[in-house]
This record gives C-alpha cells, sequence and structure tokens, in this order.
C-alpha cells in the first residue's frame, strides 16, 4: 500500500494511532479486563470505542498499512474493522450502520458536503 502521509507526519500519525488504540483497549467493553475499571458506562465506551475503532482504520490507511472494512459471514449484521499491524492482525465487530441509501448522486453528495462548509463557516 500506499504510505499517504509525509515522512515527516508519519511519526505523529504512528503516535495518534498508537494513542488511539491504546484507549480502545482501556475502554473497550469487550476486552476481559473491561470490568476492572469500565471508562463510563458500558453504552457509552461501546459508542467511544466504534469511533475510536473508524479513526485508527483510517490512520493505519494513512501510514500505508493494510486495513478496512470487511463482513463477518458468520454474523453479516455486524460488520468488522480490521488493522495489520507490524505486529499482527487487529480486529472489531461494529454495528451495521443503520439508514439506507437514501438514493443520493455523486452531484447530491457533495452538495451537501459545501452546504455543510458553508454553514459551519
Amino acid at each position: 500500500m500506499t504510505v499517504l502521509v509525509s515522512d515527516e507526519l508519519a511519526p505523529d500519525i504512528l503516535r495518534l494511532l498508537i494513542e488511539g488504540l491504546t484507549m480502545i483497549a482501556t475502554c473497550d467493553p469487550s476486552n476481559p479486563s473491561y470490568d476492572e475499571q469500565p471508562c463510563h458506562s458500558r453504552d457509552i465506551d461501546y459508542q467511544f470505542r466504534n469511533a475510536a475503532v473508524y479513526s485508527a482504520v483510517g490512520l493505519a490507511l494513512q501510514l500505508g498499512w493494510s486495513a478496512g472494512i470487511r463482513m463477518d459471514e458468520n454474523s453479516p449484521e455486524w460488520p468488522v474493522a480490521y488493522i495489520m499491524l507490524p505486529t499482527g492482525q487487529v480486529s472489531w465487530h461494529l454495528p451495521r450502520f443503520p439508514h439506507t441509501y437514501d438514493l443520493h448522486s455523486v452531484v447530491d453528495k457533495y452538495a451537501r458536503i459545501a452546504e455543510l462548509a458553508r454553514l459551519a463557516a
């Protein structure tokens, strides 16, 4: 895979990824040691973990590592995020996106993004 960040930024991206993965390990309700010291409520910790996993996948891709989402054939309602770390593969089951496709076109998509940027300005 191609590294998407400059050599100058790669160490910072790697640091962010490691910090994010460490936070996931700390607050992930699926971690066997979670019940010893939960971060918040179980529901909030799963929400945090899921968002952090998506961020970690993005950071790994920026570093040129293999990462992405794959459907679990045994549990298709639970997509799985994977990252191939230099130390081995890690993965997390995530909830499926709760909405159906609203039939937006590519033009609609970028108009919506432009409108969000305008509203935020």
